[in-house]
């Protein structure tokens, strides 16, 4: 492991972050409604302690053509601690909104790695510049910051590349161009120009300008951090639902195949088996749960029953974490389906979190497979997906991903269950707890319900869960690859 290029590489992260922090410093200027609260020189000074370690850090001499896998595991990992600390600042230092800096460091992890897992109850008091920036912490994380980096930095060579395949994880990182720095470009151009167009479509609603930026940063980046008390449920706009609806979608859905839309190649969705398998999903889930809301008869007309389930169920799906209504008031099936739900996410090359359609339907078709064995134990079954022959070795790193990310799931919740005040341990609430933070969802069942908050819980238990966002978000292995000491010999 050549340390030096690692410390160089994170001090470049930290200046592509203080260097954001100016937008919302823009915003707090712009309205100055900070009364209590110290956003002006809470963002100023959280700027130039960023840009100072950054700069150090950056100083550092090191020979980037020597980046390998291994440091760019170690780059993405500690750089996205390091970011999630620094973005921290303009929070704790802002005013009495976050009791602690462990409080403020969750908030800011929560909105990098896009859960949307939030330990405020009172969202509405606080001040534009503070709201700018939570929400803000979700676009950046969305497509990743290493992208971003690598995307404004293309000095950085073959060596971004490294990084991509680290931040990105999956079957494969798909390159748009020869460069891997024009491919960083074209999907934060998506990714821009995506969130333009939710900007504007929100805009025509009852959200100001404002609102809708921050609703947009929340939906694209499937994040869901609000700047309501009461989420989108506080507009009680049909208007508003759908259009965040289809763009739950649009974020759960592969960037690369948004590109081949703009380019004029909309077959490009259909043609991938992922797509319709999460398309699938969808559907199948939504209808299931119009059906026990309309047994219940608890929700209104069809048309409100149709339109809850498709975003409730695309807000879990998507691991937005959005909500209208409260889930955790449902019939006890239907809120085990929100709960299964938690564990499959959007497609490969999404902002969504989660275990990927592309791994479960991997795992379906290996099912089979061994089924189909028993019969005919001679016969050579390649495995395809996209009517392409899929390599060993990408079954293997799926089955290996899909393993311990539910050992993750299994060790903390049995952490968490430990953990946790006599009056709240309930299984439900520990289980859903780190299902919604390991899968990047946000809000969960019992004392975590969509109605709920992550305050009361004990500073254990919130490192835990700080450590199941970061997993979530990089796909266990890049996280748990540096825990062997070979990782670290030279």
């Amino acid at each position: 492991m050549h340390k030096r290029i690692v410390l160089q590489l994170i001090g470049r992260l930290l200046l592509v972050l203080a260097a954001s922090m100016v937008v919302p410093l823009a915003v707090a200027l712009i309205y100055r409604d900070g009364g209590d609260f110290w956003e002006i020189p809470a963002f100023l000074s959280s700027i130039g302690i960023t840009c100072a370690a950054g700069a150090l850090l950056a100083s550092i001499p090191a020979d980037l053509d020597r980046l390998s896998g291994r440091e760019g595991f170690a780059v993405t990992t500690f750089g996205w601690i390091a970011i999630s600390a620094f973005g921290a600042l303009p929070l704790w230092l802002a005013g009495d909104a976050f009791p602690s800096y462990l409080d403020a460091f969750f908030e800011s992890i929560s909105g990098f790695t896009t859960t949307g897992a939030s330990i405020l109850s009172e969202i509405e008091s606080l001040p534009h510049g503070i709201l700018f920036w939570r929400s803000m912490t979700h676009w950046l994380g969305g497509m990743g910051i290493v992208v971003l980096t690598v995307a404004v930095l293309p000095s950085l060579g073959a060596a971004g590349f490294q990084l991509m395949r680290a931040e990105v994880p999956g079957p494969q990182t798909d390159r748009l161009r020869p460069k891997i720095a024009a491919t960083a470009k074209l999907l934060w151009g998506v990714y821009v120009l995506l969130t333009l167009i939710e900007i504007v479509l929100l805009w025509f609603s009852e959200m100001d300008l404002f609102e809708a930026t921050c609703h947009t940063f929340g939906t694209i980046a499937t994040g869901g951090f609000s700047t309501r008390n009461t989420s989108v449920g506080a507009y009680h706009s049909a208007y508003i639902e759908w259009v965040i609806t289809v763009f739950m979608l649009i974020g759960a859905l592969n960037f690369v195949q948004h590109y081949g839309l703009f380019r004029g190649k909309p077959g490009a969705y259909w043609k991938s088996e992922e797509t319709r398998w999460c398309v699938a999903i969808v559907v199948v889930s939504a209808t299931l749960i119009s059906i026990g809301l309309f047994i219940d008869g608890k929700s209104g007309s069809l048309h409100d029953i149709v339109r809850t389930a498709f975003f409730q169920v695309l807000t879990i799906i998507s691991t937005t974490g959005y909500a209208t209504v409260d889930f955790d008031t449902w019939p006890q099936w239907l809120r085990l389906l929100m709960f299964l739900l938690m564990f499959v996410g959007g497609s490969a090359g999404s902002t969504a979190g989660a275990l990927k359609v592309f791994r479960l339907v991997l795992l379906w078709k290996v099912a089979l497979r061994e089924l189909k064995r028993v019969l005919r134990p001679r016969q050579v079954m390649a495995l395809k997906l996209d009517g392409r022959v899929v390599d060993p070795s990408v079954i293997s790193g799926v089955i290996s991903v899909t393993t311990l990310y539910m050992l993750a799931f299994v060790v903390a919740t049995l952490l968490i269950a430990a953990i946790l005040p006599a009056g709240s341990n309930d299984l439900e609430t520990s289980a859903s707890a780190v299902a919604a933070t390991l899968g990047c969802v946000g809000p969960g069942l019992g004392g975590i319900g969509p109605t709920c908050n992550y305050l009361w819980m004990p500073p254990a238990a919130k490192v835990i869960l700080c450590i199941c966002m970061l997993l979530g978000r990089l796909e266990v292995v890049t996280v748990l690859v540096l825990l062997a000491p070979r990782a670290w010999k030279q």
